[in-house]
């Protein structure tokens, strides 16, 4: 990608060898380098709607939903005779950026397109029908989706979001997931996992305990299966947790960790556990480990913190929360906890 990236600037004229250039660095995983060409290409074209399209959608991927949706804007303006992409993805940043109702609007034009043939254009079928789901039309975004559920998992799982994501009434939600469960293949773990999940999150919103148990039992079911992921067991623990079972908790967290080491949600959640229930030395091993995985997360920071003071190491525990600290200057949740070493030496 360096070479095509020295060909593309030696030969300013062709734009398609640097929309390639740019492309080439989203590939190989270059997310800043892909930008920074993309925006130099808006410069360097900036009456082409191909650029334009192509910083919109580095905005996108790297989720910069306010620059985003300006740069789709742009691209629109830029495509008068077939705006329809550009507005889907103004309609998603619209959506990302907590706007469904300034979502829908954009699309709502579109809307007899999608009625008409839905799988035309896939990507404007999905962006209507969750801005429908999240502005109190979900028997609209119900109508539309339902017939896709057996077409391709894409459907089930733009349904799942809408479900999760969209529709705000927890009962409404759960009525969408059961029309889901059917639907999806026995062979299809991934999704049933995240089935799992969204019973548990769609139960989680009002302390509704029968959509939380559902999930759990979805999930728990799954583990004997081949789809036992580190994440499913660190999503099953997770359930346990909140459920007050600290035993099938730190055994799932265990499971969980078996299959990644470096799953660092499960060791920081096992070190917190184990703190507050178990054997605090192994807690603050495994807190330990936690902050070496990702050592920027000012959270995993306050674990051990946590850990170390539960161990009586105040010294250890100041060291710890002050990197928190540092990590994250403006949380004043640090420095209470600061305070509170410092108090108890």
């Amino acid at each position: 990608s360096d070479d095509l990236a020295a060909l593309a600037e030696a030969s300013p004229e062709f734009e398609s060898l640097w929309v390639l250039s740019v492309s080439q660095e989203f590939t190989a995983g270059r997310l800043g380098p892909g930008l920074a060409r993309a925006e130099a290409g808006r410069d360097r074209f900036p009456n082409s709607s191909r650029s334009a399209r192509l910083l919109a959608e580095a905005y996108g991927v790297a989720e910069r939903w306010r620059d985003a949706l300006i740069a789709a804007e742009a691209w629109a303006a830029l495509s008068v005779n077939s705006r329809w992409e550009a507005d889907v993805l103004a309609a998603r940043a619209e959506r990302e950026l907590g706007r469904p109702s300034a979502a829908a609007d954009r699309l709502d034009p579109y809307a007899d397109a999608v009625w008409a043939a839905s799988l035309d254009r896939p990507n404007l079928t999905k962006e209507l029908s969750l801005a429908w789901a999240a502005t109190g039309r979900s028997a609209e975004a119900r109508e539309v989706l339902e017939p896709l559920l057996s077409v391709d998992e894409r459907w089930r799982w733009t349904w799942l979001d809408a479900a999760v994501l969209g529709v705000s009434s927890t009962r409404e939600s759960g009525r969408w997931l059961e029309r889901l469960e059917p639907v999806i293949p026995a062979e299809a773990w991934s999704e049933r996992a995240a089935l799992a999940k969204a019973w548990w999150a769609v139960g989680m919103r009002d302390s509704y305990a029968p959509f939380r148990a559902k999930g759990r039992e979805i999930g728990e079911a799954l583990t004997a299966g081949p789809g036992a992921t580190a994440e499913l067991w660190y999503f099953v623990g997770s359930a346990a947790e909140v459920e007050g079972d600290w035993a099938a908790a730190e055994s799932s967290y265990r499971k969980a960790l078996d299959r990644d080491p470096r799953l660092a949600g499960a060791s920081n959640n096992l070190a917190m556990l184990l703190a507050d229930h178990g054997d605090v030395q192994e807690a603050i091993q495994w807190a330990k480990r936690t902050v070496e995985v990702v050592p920027h997360e000012p959270n995993f920071h306050d674990t051990l913190a946590y850990a170390l003071r539960r161990a009586g190491q105040l010294d250890e525990a100041r060291d710890a929360i002050k990197r928190a600290i540092e990590l994250d200057p403006g949380n004043p949740a640090w420095r209470t906890r600061l305070n509170e070493i410092v108090v108890a030496q």
